[in-house]
């Protein structure tokens, strides 16, 4: 959930598209739903006091921001979808169940985590392209598309989805299931510049997959990178250790606390620890819960 102003008028971001509180209000009125006047300003009262809650929150300490898991919030999103997809009247038909049924199980934040930096960052082979000059751009894009063609490949031939635009996320049965097709717990990572992470495994009968595969164009760019342990099912994941380690993008440590992190707990996954490398150390720093 995202909130942003408009014109001076609250919107929440609910999935894809803006909805304001105050057309909420007006499309119900005319179906019969909802009284006029003193709703609709009690309703952008509350819009204006959780947009100065959340602000309050992004500027200092984000744990209480970590505390709630994203099953909760994937729940409400998904009956939402249902109700926009029925219309209004389909507000007393759907089952709320699954909403009351979420449970809270975060664990407690991190004490202390690398300071973050926030930054975009190409693969090594698309910097020696555009930085320095030594390989030119059909190289360089032929590269990728290699790396990305053998992993799609793979992915088919254990029966997985090989739809890299649109990447199995934690939380599903797909993603469920490659968990399960996977050498052992370690998987590999990237989050892509919508905030999201692309997760496959570190190999499959063998073969390791590169980081490089995780993006759709060349040139793109991704925000963090780097390797995850997990094991488990939805709502009962399990994540030993989160690092940056990528030959691909090589991300600094500061990208773990900027970006991986919140990617990863967006969707469920709460880190025991987090390893933190730089380009010069090999064993890195330890963070614990």
């Amino acid at each position: 959930m995202h909130m942003f102003r408009t014109g001076g008028v609250s919107r929440v971001v609910l999935g894809r598209s803006p909805w304001r509180l105050t057309d909420c209000v007006e499309q119900r009125q005319g179906m019969g739903f909802l009284p006029h006047g003193r709703f609709a300003r009690t309703m952008d009262a509350m819009v204006e006091r959780l947009v100065k809650d959340i602000d309050e929150f992004a500027q200092g300490d984000s744990a209480l921001i970590r505390n709630l898991t994203s099953r909760p919030i994937g729940d409400f999103l998904r009956l939402s979808g249902d109700v926009d997809a029925r219309g209004a009247h389909g507000l007393s038909e759907v089952d709320a169940s699954p909403l009351s049924a979420a449970r809270v199980s975060a664990p407690s934040a991190f004490a202390r985590l690398p300071e973050p930096e926030h930054v975009r960052i190409h693969t090594d082979n698309w910097r020696q392209y555009s930085a320095h000059g030594r390989r030119d751009r059909e190289d360089a894009e032929m590269s990728h598309d290699t790396a990305v063609s053998n992993l799609r490949a793979r992915l088919r031939q254990f029966g997985l989805s090989d739809d890299l635009a649109h990447p199995a996320l934690p939380g599903t049965p797909e993603f469920d299931r490659m968990l399960d097709s996977a050498d052992s717990d370690l998987f590999i990572y990237v989050v892509r510049s919508e905030n999201y992470p692309v997760i496959v495994p570190e190999r499959i009968d063998t073969r390791r997959f590169n980081h490089a595969g995780l993006i759709l164009r060349a040139d793109d760019t991704v925000t963090a990178a780097g390797e995850v342990r997990i094991s488990g099912r939805t709502g009962d994941y399990v994540v030993p250790d989160l690092n940056n380690r990528s030959g691909a993008f090589t991300p600094p440590p500061g990208t773990l606390s900027a970006s991986a992190l919140p990617a990863m707990e967006r969707y469920g996954l709460f880190p025991q620890q987090i390893t933190a490398l730089t380009n010069e150390d090999r064993i890195g720093v330890v963070y614990p819960r």
